[in-house]
Order: structure tokens, then C-alpha cells, then sequence
């Protein structure tokens, strides 16, 4: 049964960290009741232990915790789209299920975005903030928007927005391609209908242990080539989905969309640039370059470039 008046549900992705994730939720429950917030675990583990756990919270705090058990694997990405589909909330935050709550900031987070009706907000880890308490809401820039969705701890998305995002073919399309962070899609696609936030405040604390890659696909391993040639995979669904955007004709955030083309392009230049590193391998180097150059071409060719590039070089510079 859908809880009713719920303001805000806490969506987690779960995956074999049932005990460090006892830790945190034990930390969070107390505050829920009285301000509206559900928890809603969707489990991927493969873990009898970590499943029971958190299955065990779900029974102990039924009208907090609704724990959700995937009959199969579903992977990072779909794990994440089950949570966003059983949630009952006017508002989702987003938690990755190896960090923790700063919880008095994250309290002052959520009230502040309740009372100013944001659709779209993210927000500083413990880790990344120098100026602690500052607790303010700064709009983001066109451009910035990709940079500042690569992690999804600590996002806040109006609920409705967050279910039409989902059920959009260009995100899924995206999130398909880059499995790894679907945050990025489902943000670009709602921060293209509203203004997205940063509150400038430690909400979340930082706890990756190096193994969260495991969760990225059903089989549980990482994908081949997962870093320099898996980012330029990103940002080539990222520009196919802000494509196919553009094209809509009932889009009336163009500008938007145009602008996060144009730093998604950009990216893929500053890849290329950066090179690969001596901890590669040759391969790798290779499929890299081949996707790089590639994805140049067809840029290239997609805005017109390389025939003004041709006519300056050859008319302009030596035909006077």
C-alpha cells in the first residue's frame, strides 16, 4: 500500500553493505516519523547476510523503512529506477548505500528545499566542502549542470519529475549505455524543464571502499575499458540524449540544451587532450583514441566545422 503525506523518501540503491548501511540508517530513523520521510531500500545484494540485515530493518520499522528484495539481479542502474518507482514521497533524495548522512545539515537541506519548492537540487559532501555551515542555495549555470551530476549521493529531484524522467526513451537510452551514472541522463533531462540548485553544505559523508563498480551490471563485474573509453562512451549517450532533445519540438529549454551540448563536446575534447596514462595498457589506448577519433569526426562534420576549417586554410590564408 502507497504511504500518503509523505514529503520526502530517502531512495537507496543496495548492494552487499547491509551492516555499514544498519550504521547509517540507525542514525536517520529516529528523525523520519515526525517529518514525513521514508526510506526505501531496493536490494540488489547477493549477500544472505547484507539482505537480512536490511530486510530485518524493514520488519522492525515498517512505517519508516519499505525493504524491497530483487527476485534477480538487476544492476546499478535498474536498481536505482526500482527505488525511484516505489517511492511514495513529494520529494526524492538519493543515497548510495556506501555513504552516511551528515544529519543535522541534511535536516536544514530538506527543510530549506521544502520551503522554497525546488525541482532539481544537489548538494557538497563532507568531503568536498571547505566553508562548513554556510547553508545556502546557489543556482547552477548551463554548463556546469554535467560537472556537478557525477555523483549522486545527496540529489534531491522533485517526484513526479524524477517518474517522467524514467520513462523518457532518451534517458533510458543513455542509462544504458553508461550503466554507471544514471544520475546524469535523469538530471540533464530535469534540470532541461527547470533550474537545477547546489546547497552549499556537507549533507552526505564520502564512504566509497573501492567496490562499488561490482554493482554496475547484472553479472556483478565491471565493464571492459571502464574508465578512459567508458567516459567517452558517457559523454557520446549524453550527446545522443541532448540530440534527440533539441529535435523536440515541444521543448521550450533550448538554450538549455544547447549549452549542455556544447560542454558534453567540449568534455570529450578535454578526454582526448588528457591522453592516456602509463598505468593503460596498449589496448586500451587504442579503443580509446579509435572512439575518440570517432566521436571528433562526427563533430566535425555534425556542425559544419571541418568546411570552415577547409575554406580558411585553403582560401583565406593562401588565396589573397
Amino acid at each position: 500500500m502507497e504511504r500518503v503525506g509523505v514529503d520526502l523518501s530517502i531512495v537507496i540503491p543496495c548492494y552487499n553493505r547491509g551492516e555499514k548501511l544498519h550504521k547509517t540508517l540507525s542514525t536517520i530513523i529516529p528523525f523520519c516519523s515526525d517529518r514525513k520521510i521514508e526510506i526505501v531500500l531496493s536490494d540488489d545484494s547477493d549477500d544472505l547476510v547484507s539482505g537480512k540485515i536490511l530486510s530485518d530493518l524493514g520488519k522492525s520499522f515498517p512505517e519508516v523503512v519499505l525493504y524491497s528484495k530483487n527476485k534477480d539481479r538487476l544492476g546499478y542502474a535498474d536498481n536505482l529506477i526500482k527505488g525511484i518507482s516505489l517511492s511514495c514521497g513529494k520529494y526524492l533524495f538519493f543515497l548510495l548505500d556506501e555513504d552516511s548522512l551528515v544529519i543535522d545539515q541534511f535536516l536544514d537541506y530538506i527543510k530549506g528545499i521544502l520551503s522554497n519548492g525546488y525541482k532539481v537540487v544537489i548538494s557538497d559532501s563532507n568531503d568536498d566542502v571547505r566553508v562548513k555551515n554556510s547553508k545556502i542555495f546557489k543556482k547552477i549555470q548551463n554548463v556546469e549542470v554535467v560537472g556537478e551530476l557525477r555523483h549522486l549521493s545527496g540529489m534531491v529531484v522533485d517526484r513526479n519529475l524524477a517518474h517522467e524522467a524514467i520513462i523518457n526513451n532518451n534517458v533510458i537510452e543513455a542509462i544504458n549505455k553508461a550503466p554507471q551514472y544514471p544520475q546524469v541522463p535523469i538530471g540533464l533531462y530535469c534540470a532541461s524543464k527547470f533550474n537545477i540548485y547546489k546547497y552549499i553544505g556537507p549533507v552526505y559523508e564520502n564512504g566509497f571502499d573501492g567496490v562499488s563498480g561490482s554493482n554496475w551490471t547484472k553479472v556483478g563485474l565491471m565493464p571492459k575499458y571502464s574508465t578512459l573509453s567508458g567516459r567517452a562512451n558517457q559523454a557520446e549517450s549524453w550527446l545522443i540524449m541532448m540530440n534527440a532533445l533539441a529535435n523536440n519540438t515541444e521543448n521550450n529549454k533550448a538554450p538549455f540544451v544547447f549549452e549542455i551540448k556544447k560542454s558534453l563536446e567540449e568534455w570529450l575534447y578535454i578526454l582526448i587532450e588528457q591522453g592516456v596514462v602509463t598505468t593503460f595498457d596498449y589496448e586500451t589506448s587504442f579503443v580509446f583514441y579509435r572512439r575518440s577519433a570517432i566521436n571528433s569526426f562526427k563533430w566535425l562534420v555534425s556542425n559544419r566545422a571541418l568546411g570552415k576549417f577547409l575554406r580558411y586554410f585553403f582560401l583565406d590564408k593562401y588565396i589573397k
